[in-house]
C-alpha cells in the first residue's frame, strides 16, 4: 500500500507540473516577417516545429500603437505585423470613433483586443490557425489564412456594451450581439489583409482583459494611452452617463437645449394667437360685408317696387 501511495503522489506531482508548464508556456501562432508592400507578403501559421517562429521573439517599441505592449520584450508581432496593425487600427477610428459620431471608448476597447490578437505572447491560448484556403466572397476568390479567435465571454459582453449605441453598430443588424460585433470585424478583415477570422466566445477560455466602460473619463485627452474624447449617452451605454433608472429607460431629454425649446414654444404660441384672431377678424369682416350687401339689395328691391 505504501508503494501505491507513493506512486499516486509522484503521479499527482508530475501531472501538476505538466499543467503548470502548459499554463506558463507561451507560443506565437501567426508568422509574418517580410516586405509589407510585397503582394506575396501574407501571414501564415507559425511552424510549431520551428522554435524561432513560435517563441515570442520581438521587442515591441511602437509608440502608443498598443500601449499595453509599450517596450515589451517577447511580443509575437513582427515589424511587418505592426505596420499592418497600424493601418487596421486607424480604420477603427473612422468607423466607430467620435469623428464618425461614435464612441472613442468603444474604439479603445476594440484596439486593445486586436493588439492582443497580434502581439500577445499567449496567442496559443486563444488562437487556432489553419492553412491558407480559397474563399469566394462577393463572387471573388480570395486566398486567405483561416484563424479562429476566442474571446472570454464576459470580456466580449462588456466590450459590446461600450459599442452597442455607436451609430454604425446600431444600424447594422448583424452587429446586434456581442458575437455579431466581433464577427463583423473578423469576417471583414480580408479587406485589409489576407486573413479570415472566425470569432468565438468561451466562458472560461479566450483572451481576457479589462474593459473600459462608457463613463470612463479621459485624462488629458487619453485613456490607457489612446487618444480619446468623452463619450455621451447618445453613443454609449451607461447607467451613470445617461442617468438611467433601474429599468434602463432612455433619458429622452438628454442633451436638449432648453433655451431653444422655450423660444420655439413662444413662437408657436404667438403664431397660434395671430392666426386665431386673424381668422376671427376676417370672419367678422366678411359677415359685415355680407350684411351691407343685403341692405343694398333690399333698398334696390324696394325702389323698384315703388
Amino acid at each position: 500500500m505504501s508503494f501505491l501511495k507513493k506512486l499516486f503522489q509522484i503521479t499527482s506531482i508530475y501531472t501538476f507540473i505538466i499543467i503548470l508548464i502548459k499554463k506558463t508556456k507561451q507560443e506565437c501562432r501567426i508568422w509574418q516577417e517580410c516586405d509589407v508592400t510585397d503582394p506575396e507578403c501574407v501571414p501564415r501559421a507559425a511552424d510549431i516545429t520551428n522554435k524561432s517562429e513560435t517563441t515570442p521573439r520581438f521587442n515591441y517599441t511602437s509608440d502608443n500603437l498598443c500601449p499595453d505592449y509599450n517596450n515589451y520584450t517577447g511580443a509575437c508581432c513582427s515589424p511587418t505585423q505592426v505596420t499592418k496593425l497600424k493601418q487596421n487600427l486607424d480604420s477603427l477610428d473612422s468607423v466607430f470613433g467620435s469623428n464618425a459620431g461614435g464612441c472613442d471608448i468603444c474604439v479603445e476597447n476594440l484596439k486593445r483586443m486586436w493588439c492582443h490578437f497580434t502581439c500577445s505572447p499567449d496567442q496559443d491560448k486563444f488562437l487556432a490557425v489553419g492553412g491558407i484556403h480559397d474563399r469566394i466572397i462577393d463572387n471573388t476568390t480570395h486566398h486567405l489564412l483561416d484563424v479562429n479567435f476566442t474571446v472570454e465571454a464576459n470580456t466580449s459582453c462588456e466590450l459590446y456594451k461600450s459599442c452597442k449605441k455607436v451609430k454604425f453598430v446600431s444600424q447594422v443588424p448583424s452587429m446586434g450581439s456581442s458575437l455579431g460585433l466581433l464577427n463583423f470585424q473578423g469576417l471583414n478583415a480580408y479587406q485589409k489583409m489576407p486573413i479570415y477570422i472566425l470569432m468565438y466566445q468561451n466562458n472560461s477560455n479566450g483572451v481576457k482583459f479589462d474593459i473600459d466602460t462608457c463613463d470612463t473619463e479621459p485624462v488629458d485627452g487619453y485613456i490607457r494611452g489612446f487618444k480619446a474624447q468623452k463619450c455621451t449617452c447618445n453613443n454609449c451605454y451607461s447607467n451613470k452617463l445617461c442617468d438611467y433608472d433601474n429599468n434602463f429607460t432612455t433619458a429622452v431629454m438628454e442633451g436638449l437645449n432648453w433655451v431653444t425649446l422655450i423660444v420655439v414654444y413662444l413662437v408657436v404660441f404667438i403664431l397660434t394667437i395671430v392666426i386665431f384672431f386673424g381668422k376671427k377678424y376676417c370672419s367678422k369682416k366678411n359677415s359685415n360685408s355680407s350684411y351691407d350687401d343685403d341692405e343694398a339689395f333690399n333698398k334696390r328691391t324696394d325702389s323698384i317696387n315703388q
